[in-house]
């Protein structure tokens, strides 16, 4: 690895914010695909003022959970063009914060749609069953993480899969849109759970995986297994 921060000719950084999510894709010499922002907008401020991102022209919330949309103060100042968010509006008071700060450069992400942003190919594969209406069921929380935004993006020949917080049931179902495809990264999901489904990840192939955890969480993530 060269040595200063950041390597020349960088594709993926995976910020420092604790126990959340917040990747930077470069898809520009100061411009990223931004996915999720952790919790705490100071430490991924620092980070993308660290890459010298001035522009973001494509946000993808995976979904509304505070570890991945809490740190939304971190791009207030930059320009934002397009921001993807879950199908699933829930909990309601966060997405109702994000359509007020986006308003109508929110789009709801969708399998099949492709996006090209500077050096990115982006391919949205899922999700592919959400709810209808509002949540019913007791475990709320394991339908929104479902609800993730499951992604392959390409940024200069290196392929990333991104899976949100997807439990093992929607891991498997991300592997049926991955079908034969294989991938250079993974963004393993809900930071290495132990909710979780070995096929997706036998699938990807990836020969690198990325695990977003903060120091000593209570969550015993990511599992031993």
């Amino acid at each position: 690895t060269p040595p200063g921060w950041p390597p020349p000719n960088w594709v993926l950084v995976a910020c420092d914010v604790g126990q959340g999510d917040a990747l930077a894709m470069r898809v520009a010499p100061d411009q990223i695909l931004l996915v999720d922002t952790g919790a705490d907008p100071l430490p991924l401020q620092q980070c993308l003022t660290e890459l010298g991102v001035r522009r973001v022209p494509v946000l993808m919330l995976s979904h509304y959970h505070a570890d991945h949309i809490g740190g939304l103060d971190a791009v207030a100042g930059m320009p934002v063009d397009l921001v993807l968010v879950s199908p699933l509006p829930s909990p309601a008071h966060d997405a109702a914060d994000v359509a007020a700060r986006y308003g109508d450069r929110t789009l709801i992400a969708g399998p099949g749609q492709r996006f090209d942003v500077g050096a990115a190919r982006i391919e949205i594969l899922g999700p592919n069953r959400v709810p209808a209406s509002g949540i019913v069921s007791d475990d709320a929380s394991a339908t929104e993480n479902d609800a993730s935004i499951g992604a392959i993006v390409e940024v200069d020949g290196v392929r990333v899969l991104l899976t949100g917080d997807l439990t093992a049931d929607g891991q498997r179902r991300l592997a049926r849109e991955l079908g034969a495809r294989r991938v250079d990264v993974v963004k393993v999901a809900h930071h290495g759970s132990a909710d979780f489904d070995p096929h997706l990840y036998e699938a990807a192939a990836a020969p690198v995986a990325v695990i977003s955890v903060g120091a000593d969480n209570s969550y015993g993530h990511p599992a031993p297994s």
